[in-house]
């Protein structure tokens, strides 16, 4: 399974269960360069063994990542 988060409307409450994915799994998540991640959150992530990618949006215009997100979809 491979699953695309847009960090910036879902936020840690996106990140609900991914303890319970698998090494066979791909996390890809956007976000823009002013977000910012609980630290709770950001152990939750690091602890999956699901191989994960970051994709840093620096444009700050509306729905710049969601353009993002569906241009790499």
């Amino acid at each position: 399974m491979i699953a695309l988060i847009d960090y910036e409307n879902v936020n840690s409450n996106g990140l609900k269960g991914v303890e319970n994915i698998s090494s066979k799994d791909k996390l890809i998540i956007f976000y823009k360069e002013n977000s910012t991640i609980t630290m709770s959150a950001h152990k939750k992530l690091e602890s999956t063994k699901a191989e994960k990618e970051y994709i840093c949006v620096k444009k700050s215009t509306k729905n710049a990542l969601d353009f993002q997100l569906v241009a790499y979809l």
